[in-house]
């Protein structure tokens, strides 16, 4: 959080709304679902910061957006059963802990900064970092050891859309509709069983894996609506999300010595609403 803060406080030396400066920035709070989760939605603070690199509308600003966002898991379900199977003689009655996830991307964004009617385009690289506070604490008492603790995924990303303004002067209201896409790739996993010196998990069939193989890729597709009004900024996505199968459950899931099944992990629904200012 402090990063997002710091990230959009740095842009704000010659800001200003869209149509008035060079600079735009933002900064929202915002919910966003999440169903593996113990509550429906991640609440979490956004921002973002864009800035023209020049008057020539076939130059593109340099758009930096941010976030971070909490939950908490296990899903209560999960949590009630891992509490049953110990018994109440060991004196555990809480195994939930903390899950933060920050997502990051630096694009070439057309318009950005900008009022005018036309369309409006951002593509550039993304990174997400997802890291679990406590799991190990929580759970390895109760003999469920998470494999790994922390993550990072990185790929590109990138929207296309339309920008209509409603009135010709500065903070009149302006409506920002796209849709867009990302496609990230596991980059590191550590933590949990795997940043044991002696786990040796990581093995079928005589194949071994390395902790990043515990990860899928993560695939986003959504349409998102921004409405900017004077210094309000509401915001609106709609879309689905999916992780891809580890290849080291996809290698369980093929070997005769697991009875894993080979199922595909589900594509699940994405929301998340907004609501911030603009300075």
């Amino acid at each position: 959080m402090v990063l997002v803060l710091a990230m959009v406080m740095g842009g704000t030396a010659h800001a200003g709304q869209p149509g008035e400066g060079n600079v735009v920035s933002s900064i929202d709070v915002r919910v966003t679902t999440d169903k593996e989760a113990r509550d429906p939605m991640y609440g979490g603070i956004g921002g973002s910061v864009a800035a023209a690199l020049g008057t020539d509308s076939k130059l593109p600003a340099v758009e930096l957006r941010g976030d971070l966002q909490f939950n908490r898991l296990p899903p209560k379900e999960i949590a009630e059963f891992m509490l049953d199977s110990v018994g109440s003689d060991m004196g555990i009655d809480d195994v939930t802990y903390s899950r933060m996830r920050s997502r990051w991307s630096l694009a070439a964004s057309w318009g950005a900064t900008s009022r005018e009617r036309g369309w409006r385009v951002r593509v550039g690289p993304e990174f997400l970092i997802e890291g679990d506070v406590g799991a190990v604490g929580r759970l390895e008492p109760i003999g469920w050891s998470p494999d790994y603790t922390a993550a990072t995924r990185a790929g590109l990303g990138g929207a296309v859309g339309y920008a209509l303004p409603f009135g010709s002067d500065v903070g009149d209201p302006l409506l920002d509709v796209r849709v867009a896409g990302s496609v990230l790739a596991p980059l590191s996993a550590g933590g949990g069983t795997v940043g044991a010196e002696d786990f040796e998990f990581l093995e079928v069939s005589g194949t071994e894996f390395l902790p990043v193989d515990l990860l899928g890729a993560e695939s986003r597709a959504w349409g998102e609506a921004t409405l900017t009004v004077k210094r309000l900024r509401l915001g609106a996505t709609f879309g689905l999300h999916h992780r891809a199968r580890s290849a080291y459950m996809q290698a369980l899931s093929e070997s005769p010595d697991h009875d894993v099944l080979a199922s595909p992990n589900p594509v699940e629904f994405l929301g998340q609403a907004s609501v911030g200012v603009v300075f």
